[in-house]
Parts: C-alpha cells; sequence; structure tokens
C-alpha cells in the first residue's frame, strides 16, 4: 500500500514539473505583444488629495477651497465624480459655502479635476 502512494506521489511531482517546464517553454517563445513603456510614461495617474472648507461654489462644476494654511485651490469636479454629504450620495448643488470638505483628484492638462468630493457636516446638536 505504501508503495502504491509513493508512486502516486512520484507521479504527480513528475508530471507538476513537466507541464510547468512546458510552461515555461512557450512562454519563453511567445513573441512580445506590448512595447515596453517610456520611463517618463506613468501608467496610472497620481492621485493627490485636498482638504479644507468651501470658499466658493460655482454652477459650472468649479469649487474653491481652503485649507487650514489658508491656502486656496480651485477644481474642476468631473462630471462622474463620487459626490457625498455625510456618507449620502448627493448632487454637486447641495454643497455650501463654509462646508468642510475631503477632496481627490488629478491634476490633468492644468486642471485640478476632482473625482471625490466628501463634505462632513455637524449639527448643532453635535456641535454641543
Amino acid at each position: 500500500m505504501r508503495y502504491g502512494v509513493f508512486v502516486f506521489v512520484l507521479v504527480m511531482v513528475c508530471m507538476c514539473g513537466y507541464v510547468q517546464m512546458g510552461f515555461a517553454q512557450d512562454q519563453a517563445s511567445a513573441p512580445a505583444t506590448q512595447p515596453a513603456m517610456e520611463p517618463e510614461e506613468e501608467a496610472f495617474p497620481a492621485v493627490l488629495a485636498f482638504e479644507g472648507v468651501v470658499e466658493e461654489i460655482a454652477a459650472d462644476g468649479k469649487i474653491k477651497i481652503k485649507d487650514k494654511n489658508n491656502k486656496i485651490m480651485e477644481f474642476t469636479v468631473d462630471k462622474d465624480a463620487f459626490i457625498f454629504i455625510n456618507e449620502d450620495t448627493v448632487e454637486l448643488n447641495k454643497i455650501q459655502k463654509n462646508d468642510a470638505v475631503y477632496v481627490t483628484y488629478q491634476e490633468k492638462d492644468g486642471v485640478n479635476l476632482a473625482d471625490w468630493v466628501e463634505v462632513t457636516r455637524t449639527t448643532e446638536a453635535e456641535k454641543k
């Protein structure tokens, strides 16, 4: 009985090794289908973040935010952006001046394109 188990295990190990060798040979002989990326080209653009208070919001989807160091940045909110107020999904027009906001964005062609806008509002009862 032990001899049968030993033979079975030995056959399985040999088969796995043979299959892996064949796979490695297929990979080595396969032609490269994609050109190598150039070093300056980024596969994924950097995602940046900014946190502050809404200074100004325009109907055309632009929003100005001031951080705690009084730095003001302007963002264009992407048409497919995720917009939340206290974890509820809302439209951009629900955001108000002086709302505390956290934005993630990407720089594209000199524009800060926001893809995530998260507002945190507290009620008077929560402030006490």
